[in-house]
């Protein structure tokens, strides 16, 4: 059993149309909302008893040599340069927003959620040579199925992201937490 229930609700989407998937946007009924200890809004929240978060992107990882720099310090090397921005997730216009609100100029790229990177798309990247920027989830994708031309630093990225949780929230947790055993000395 899990000692604490944490459900993460889309600030935007909200509950969507209600249903779980593959209807809706949830993976679990609305109901489970009743029953969780905690319920966290990406974005603006919509009722006193729900914690409101910012997913913020941090960093970006090089794909072919893995170093990894501020978003600030990559968006500095681009200059002018403009980026292509794939995601393969549910959502895929909040990344490409994020993307624009930190001021990258994008081609973008949407495609369903888990779908890989259709081959005339991936002909078409290898010709217009501009680094290309996706989310961490399909960089999962990405690198499993490596292709020839990408043999060097600076042509894939991850963008990395993150929540920054409000301390109370984090107090609260840890409170609801069952006290940890002392280790022996």
């Amino acid at each position: 059993p899990r000692e604490v229930e944490i459900v993460v609700i889309d600030g935007v989407r909200r509950l969507g149309n209600r249903l779980c998937l593959p209807a809706g946007p949830l993976r679990e009924s609305a109901k489970t909302l009743d029953d969780v200890d905690f319920v966290i809004v990406n974005g603006e929240q919509f009722s006193d008893d729900q914690w409101a978060v910012q997913f913020e992107l941090t960093r970006v990882r090089d794909l072919f040599d893995q170093c990894i720099q501020s978003v600030d310090d990559f968006i500095l090397g681009l200059g002018d340069q403009s980026v292509v921005a794939l995601a393969g997730i549910g959502h895929p216009e909040k990344f490409f927003t994020a993307l624009r609100d930190r001021g990258l100029s994008l081609e973008t790229y949407a495609l369903e959620d888990h779908q890989p990177v259709p081959p005339a798309l991936l002909h078409y990247l290898r010709r217009v040579g501009s680094p290309i920027v996706m989310t961490e989830k399909d960089a999962v994708k990405w690198q499993q199925n490596r292709l020839p031309w990408h043999v060097r630093p600076g042509q894939v990225f991850a963008v990395i992201g993150q929540i920054r949780l409000p301390d109370e929230l984090v107090r609260a947790i840890l409170d609801k937490l069952p006290p940890r055993p002392e280790c022996p000395t």
